[in-house]
């Protein structure tokens, strides 16, 4: 039998303008609510980036890193706006902030080569001295095309997203090469391993929703409501994007001479740096 996704029920926000309509029905759970659970999962990924916010803050860290976490925060903010709703601006308000945070994940990556050291030896002013020019052109050029290429070309956006993350991959591999514990590496490991979960569950919602209504339906009325698939890439990736703020925090302790540590807020890691004499 070639089983389809569950019939949409009508909902507070209308028809779907969005360019993507993901395999959970449509206000089941909530009439607010266009896909309940692939909103609400988005809960993680937009808190654990505030608790690195909460945590630069304390050890007044440069503005660049306090806006990092803003930024990888929103991401959040903005899926749970596209997924509670379906609509095509709010789709925007999901994709544009994956873009912001993956600019300033890079700046905030290269710009230390110009802060080498702890007393700054080393130190060149002049080193990428317009990169932040140019990533701000990018990213604003990019947000004002976002209308016309989401809607016609999404390719060109998934495309450009994983060459961004493809470069700051493999800067942050050079530096764990360099400076990384075994303490991060583990890290380092769980941070690859949440990502490809997180991948799994995101392809298999989007390849295989006939098969997941197919068992759906056989098995359980209950997995109308409860969980989807594509919450759970939601899940992975926040705590996969927590870690590399982890990693990222650590080797930049590393790079500016300090003695990172990791230690807990409550059952999260974080790290607290010590300056040396």
């Amino acid at each position: 039998m070639n089983y389809t996704k569950h019939p949409d029920l009508p909902g507070y926000w209308g028809a779907v303008t969005a360019s993507i309509d993901w395999c959970e029905p449509n206000y089941v759970v909530s009439f607010f609510i266009a896909e309940f659970w692939n909103t609400v999962s988005n809960f993680l990924l937009a808190f654990l980036p505030l608790v690195c916010l909460y945590q630069y803050t304390r050890e007044r860290y440069q503005f660049r890193f306090k806006l990092m976490c803003i930024l990888v925060s929103s991401v959040g903010v903005g899926s749970a706006l596209f997924h509670g709703t379906l609509k095509f601006y709010c789709q925007l308000a999901d994709e544009l902030p994956m873009l912001w945070a993956t600019l300033i994940q890079l700046y905030v990556l290269f710009d230390d080569d110009k802060d080498f050291g702890p007393n700054k030896q080393r130190y060149n002013p002049s080193k990428y001295r317009n990169l932040w020019r140019a990533l701000l052109a990018f990213g604003v050029i990019w947000t004002v095309l976002s209308p016309w290429t989401h809607l016609h070309h999404p390719l060109w956006f998934e495309f450009l997203f994983i060459s961004l993350q493809l470069v700051w991959f493999m800067r942050i591999l050079i530096y764990l090469l360099q400076y990384a514990d075994v303490t991060t590496w583990i890290f380092n490991f769980f941070y690859a391993l949440f990502v490809l979960l997180a991948v799994v569950f995101w392809l298999t919602d989007v390849h295989f929703c006939n098969q997941i209504w197919a068992m759906r339906i056989a098995q359980y009325r209950l997995f109308y409501l409860i969980g989807s698939f594509h919450g759970w890439w939601h899940f992975f990736i926040a705590l996969h994007m927590y870690i590399g703020l982890l990693i990222l925090n650590f080797l930049h302790c590393k790079r500016m001479g300090w003695h990172p540590r990791y230690k807990r807020i409550y059952i999260l890691p974080v790290v607290v740096r010590t300056k040396t004499s």
